[in-house]
């Protein structure tokens, strides 16, 4: 039985120390199934998208991918490929919560007293 095939029949049986270890960060393969934290954190906010997640989640994924490295292109570029797996209700219900996040506010761009800059801010 491989690494991979051990840790899904753990995972199918609830077992209480794998699953303690990995949403607590601790366990081994998390450093060796992802080679950096920026891939690590652009992974959770794609998870967090598909699972209905918080401003506050949000804020906090963001946060850890941009000190990781990862660019706003990248983190919207995530939302953009998982719009077909998650489908277009988590798409537009997740953006303004990833906009918000990132420091840009939807609402903004609908002010009728003018046009956004091109950054997207006034």
């Amino acid at each position: 039985m491989t690494d991979s095939e051990r840790t899904l029949q753990r995972l199918a049986v609830n077992d209480d120390t794998l699953v303690a270890s990995l949403l607590s960060q601790s366990h081994p393969n998390i450093d060796a199934s992802c080679d950096t934290e920026r891939i690590r954190s652009l992974f959770r906010l794609a998870a967090l998208i598909a699972g209905e997640g918080t401003i506050a989640s949000y804020q906090s994924v963001v946060e850890s991918a941009l000190a990781a490295g990862a660019s706003v292109e990248e983190i919207v570029d995530v939302l953009i490929a998982v719009a077909g797996t998650v489908g277009s209700t988590r798409i537009v219900a997740a953006a303004p919560l990833l906009a918000r996040a990132v420091g840009f506010e939807v609402d903004e761009a609908f002010d009728p007293d003018g046009p956004p800059s091109p950054a997207g801010r006034r």
